[in-house]
């Protein structure tokens, strides 16, 4: 008979095998770290997440990491790329060792970071973003319009190699609340 933790394995029998025969079972693990990205409990579409619109209107986003535990924390660098928006949530300081004399990460003493650990590494962390006003001007031709943004995640930090130096990026649209004027003086 076989014993295993996992009760599909455990007390299978080897009735079917003839006596003489040695058979050696090695178990692979194929678990690797990482993290997803959702929204409405769904992968956004090639990364695509619901817009927001610059009169405060806001969304988020759940990190969630693999249900590997990583043993160690994990930190996951979160920073607005390009565009209009500004990030809260489960957001605290990075530690000063992912940017003091390390030239992998491009983060500061301002950077935020999403942190697990092998406590509450099966708890999904939230990142909202919220859409800024321009306060009229995008400095682009498009006054009525929308424009883009990118939430960039990463280089993660851990100890485990599994979790370590893993990115991501997720991008959308602010709506501007601002009207385009159209002086019709000139028209003939």
């Amino acid at each position: 008979n076989f014993t295993s933790d996992d009760p599909q394995f455990n007390s299978l029998t080897s009735a079917a095998m003839p006596s003489s025969t040695l058979c050696t079972l090695q178990n692979e693990d194929d678990e690797t770290g990482g993290y997803r990205i959702l929204q409405n409990s769904a992968t956004p579409p090639a990364g695509k997440v619901s817009s927001v619109d610059e009169n405060g209107g806001s969304n988020s986003v759940e990190l969630d990491l693999d249900s590997t535990d990583p043993g160690t924390d994990v930190y996951i660098p979160v920073q607005v790329e390009y565009g209009q928006v500004s990030l809260s949530g489960s957001l605290t300081a990075c530690p000063s060792s992912m940017y003091t004399n390390n030239a992998t990460y491009t983060i500061d003493s301002s950077t935020m970071c999403v942190t697990f650990s092998s406590t509450d590494y099966l708890t999904p962390k939230s990142v909202t973003y919220q859409g800024v006003d321009d306060g009229g001007t995008t400095g682009v031709i498009n006054e009525g319009g929308e424009t883009s943004f990118r939430i960039a995640f990463g280089p993660s930090y851990s100890t485990n190699a599994q979790f370590n130096n893993l990115v991501s990026s997720v991008y959308g649209s602010v709506i501007d609340n601002d009207v385009l004027e159209l002086s019709t003086s000139s028209c003939i």
